[in-house]
């Protein structure tokens, strides 16, 4: 909510994705791990990856990419990204600076 009242506020252009009803592809999520790490991108400290914790650091980025392919909950949001920056979670300055 705090990322999206901020996007607004700030008048910017942007577009919004619930990705647990339009999911992300493996091709996409691929092409967002060019700005950022895998393992950045997955949401370790979620409930939902409390049984994965013991893959951080042993999975490939392709095991960690499936397992965000499956099941949405594993990837950090909200994702901005403005094609050449990413900032996951909700940071002000972070947001300021990409907009």
């Amino acid at each position: 909510q705090k990322a999206r009242r901020a996007l607004n506020e700030s008048e910017s252009d942007y577009e919004f994705r619930d990705f647990f009803k339009d999911q992300l592809s493996d091709s996409e999520i691929r092409e967002l791990s060019k700005l950022t790490s895998v393992d950045e991108m997955f949401a370790w400290r979620s409930p939902s990856s409390k049984a994965y914790r013991d893959l951080r650091g042993k999975a490939s980025d392709d095991e960690l990419i499936e397992l965000m392919v499956k099941e949405p909950r594993l990837i950090r949001r909200p994702i901005l990204t403005n094609g050449d920056e990413i900032v996951f979670g909700f940071k002000q300055g972070a947001y300021d600076d990409i907009i």
